[in-house]
């Protein structure tokens, strides 16, 4: 017998021990939409789409439902509510100043206008295009359960500042005038450059990534341990929701473990690119500059000359 049949021959059974137990009138047909309710928001539950089984939920949770399931799908809706990831978009112009003149598309979807205040998404990957004017820009960011309030950075470099700036000084953005601009004065004589400061930084992303991978060895092995000690679980057979529940979250943290070791081995590969980078010596001219970070997807480093 599968697991869909079960779960209804258990539906049927709750829909008469729920009518037998209320003292005030709720029809069969009223009780069976409120369990179906709860059924499919733990089917939306496993399919990552949290946003829609919170919104089924409220269904359940609703008065007109006994108040059985009504506790029930309540606590099922906090929980959702504690999974669901939320970012916030900080959007600037070139100068660094903030742009609210921003229209911003999430997964193909049609573009709004930016929000201040946290938003709501299911976890996965998403893909974010901001719009201002002429200048688009596009980006990939992988939202894990329970993140909250992440931020997603974002610089229109082609957009028009948010309010008059002056003109930019050295390696800034010159300003744009009719007259032919005097040659920029020689800098001052300064010290060769060795890269110490880049080698550093490979040291730290590689000390990072150490870390992550270590946290993540340590979350592998929690879930494991909890995997195995599901209560009764033979097998992929569980005789309990409790056990299988079990089962569920040492298989999410398992997933979470997995994301820790990725990054770890990503960090830790990307502070050897940044050390052994770094030059040994660099007189006069633009010294190597380097970005590096850690997101949700993963690790990234770049060095430009």
């Amino acid at each position: 017998m599968d697991r869909r049949t079960l779960r209804r021959l258990g539906a049927g059974c709750l829909v008469g021990v729920v009518l037998g137990s209320q003292s005030r009138g709720v029809s069969a047909d009223a009780v069976t939409q409120c369990i179906a309710a709860n059924e499919d928001s733990l089917t939306l539950r496993k399919e990552g789409r949290l946003l829609d089984a919170r919104r089924v939920l409220a269904v359940c949770a609703a008065a007109t439902c006994p108040d059985a399931i009504q506790g029930a799908c309540r606590g099922r809706m906090a929980e959702l509510n504690s999974a669901i990831p939320t970012v916030v978009f900080d959007v600037k112009d070139a100068a660094g100043h903030d742009l609210m003149d921003v229209k911003v598309s999430v997964d193909g979807q049609p573009t709004v206008p930016i929000r201040v205040t946290a938003v709501p998404l299911d976890p996965g990957q998403h893909v974010f295009r901001f719009e201002s004017g002429q200048v688009s820009v596009e980006l990939n960011v992988i939202l894990r359960e329970g993140q909250k309030d992440q931020t997603v950075s974002v610089i229109l470099a082609g957009s028009p500042p948010s309010r008059p700036t002056a003109a930019a000084g050295a390696g800034g953005p010159a300003a744009a005038t009719g007259a032919e601009s005097a040659p920029a004065a020689a800098p001052a004589d300064r010290p060769p450059r060795t890269g110490i400061d880049q080698r550093t930084a490979g040291w730290v992303i590689g000390g990072a990534g150490v870390g992550a991978l270590a946290a993540g060895e340590i979350l592998a092995f929690v879930a494991k341990s909890s995997y195995d000690d599901a209560p009764g679980c033979k097998g992929t057979f569980c005789p309990t929701a409790a056990a299988l529940d079990t089962r569920n979250s040492a298989r999410d943290l398992g997933n979470v473990a997995t994301g820790f070791v990725a990054a770890g081995g990503a960090l830790m590969a990307a502070g050897l690119i940044v050390w052994i980078t770094a030059p040994h010596r660099q007189s006069a001219g633009k010294a190597p500059s380097w970005r590096a970070g850690l997101s949700p997807r993963g690790a990234a480093a770049a060095v430009d000359f």
